[in-house]
C-alpha cells in the first residue's frame, strides 16, 4: 500500500525548509541589534506613558470621589431620614398633593455603602404625581426612586392616582459611633 507521498512531495518539503533557513540567516545578518540606547528610550517611553496612565486615574478617582460625596447621604438614621421627609414635603406642596405617609425600611448592607429604602405614599391627579416622582429621581439628588406602584382612586371628573413609592439613598457603612463616658465627680462619686 502507498503512503500517497509522490516522489516529488520530499523535494518540495526539502526546499521550504532550506528557503526557511536562508530567510531566517538573513533576517539575523541585515536587522541590527538593539543598542543599549535604543533599549534605554523604550524604557523611558514606557515608563512615562506608565506616569501618564497613574495620573490619569488619580485626577478620576478624585472625580469619581467628588461625584460620591455629593450623592451619598451624610449623617445618621435619623438625619437621613429628616432629610427625606423634607424633600418629600416640599415636593408634595410643590406638586399639590398629598403625601400620606412616608415609612423607612429595612436597611440593606451592601458592603461598601448601606442603602436606606423608604417607602412614600402620595395622592393627587395623575400628572402631578408623575411630575413629583421625575423630580425626586433625577440626577442631582441623592435619592433614587426604585419602584412605583399606581392605584386609580374615584374622583368626580379628575384622573387622581395614589403612588406607592420605594426611594432609597446610599451611605457610607456606619462608623463607630463615639460616645462620651460619662465621668465621676467627686463630691457625688456618681457618674
Amino acid at each position: 500500500m502507498t503512503s500517497g507521498l509522490s516522489p516529488k512531495t520530499p523535494n518540495i518539503v526539502m526546499g521550504i525548509s532550506i528557503a526557511t533557513m536562508f530567510l531566517t540567516v538573513g533576517y539575523a545578518v541585515f536587522v541590527p541589534a538593539r543598542s543599549a540606547k535604543g533599549i534605554a528610550r523604550s524604557r523611558t517611553i514606557l515608563l512615562d506613558n506608565i506616569d501618564e496612565d497613574i495620573k490619569r486615574l488619580e485626577s478620576s478617582k478624585d472625580a469619581a470621589a467628588k461625584v460620591n460625596k455629593q450623592r451619598l447621604l451624610a449623617g445618621d438614621a435619623d438625619s437621613v431620614t429628616s432629610e427625606l421627609m423634607r424633600i418629600a414635603l416640599v415636593t408634595a406642596k410643590q406638586y399639590q398633593l398629598e403625601l400620606t405617609s412616608v415609612r423607612p425600611q429595612r436597611t440593606a448592607k451592601l458592603g461598601i455603602v448601606d442603602e436606606r429604602a423608604f417607602a412614600i405614599q402620595l395622592t393627587g391627579p395623575s400628572e402631578s404625581v408623575v411630575s413629583a416622582i421625575r423630580s425626586m429621581d433625577n440626577p442631582k439628588s441623592r435619592f433614587v426612586v426604585r419602584s412605583i406602584q399606581l392605584s386609580p382612586q374615584d374622583s368626580a371628573g379628575v384622573s387622581m392616582v395614589s403612588a406607592n413609592i420605594v426611594v432609597v439613598g446610599y451611605q457610607a457603612p456606619d462608623v463607630a459611633i463615639k460616645t462620651t463616658k460619662p465621668t465621676t465627680t467627686r463630691e457625688t462619686g456618681k457618674k
